[in-house]
């Protein structure tokens, strides 16, 4: 059985069939990149604050510091639901698209022809 996965869709053959299933991933995986990519910087901005290394005013650190450490936080949250769906067995996925290559056949999860 081949299995190529990406973003949260995942193609997967099963017998005779091609399975193309959505996880419905792909969103949280961005937003878990937007927040870890705040995070980091309010943090960088914070130790330049902190050293007096550039003209920031030193007590920017009252604000970025929590700011990332509240980035973390929900990325750490929505990480836990994106590894959820991820782990979800096919039987559980409502979002499936079934290639029948004997009957030559496009169907849904439920076995209904589409095409």
């Amino acid at each position: 059985m081949h299995r190529f996965a990406a973003n949260g869709y995942e193609v997967t053959g099963r017998e005779k069939e091609i399975l193309f299933i959505d996880r419905r991933a792909w969103g949280l995986g961005w937003l878990m990149v937007v927040l870890g990519t705040a995070a980091a910087l309010s943090m960088v901005l914070s130790g330049l604050s902190i050293a007096r290394a550039t003209l920031l005013p030193p007590n920017l650190s009252r604000y970025t510091l929590p700011a990332a450490a509240g980035c973390l936080l929900v990325a750490w949250a929505v990480s836990r639901t994106y590894h959820r769906r991820l782990s979800l067995p096919v039987e559980d996925i409502p979002d499936i698209l079934i290639i029948d290559s004997p009957s030559r056949a496009l169907r849904d999860r439920v076995g209904q022809h589409i095409a």
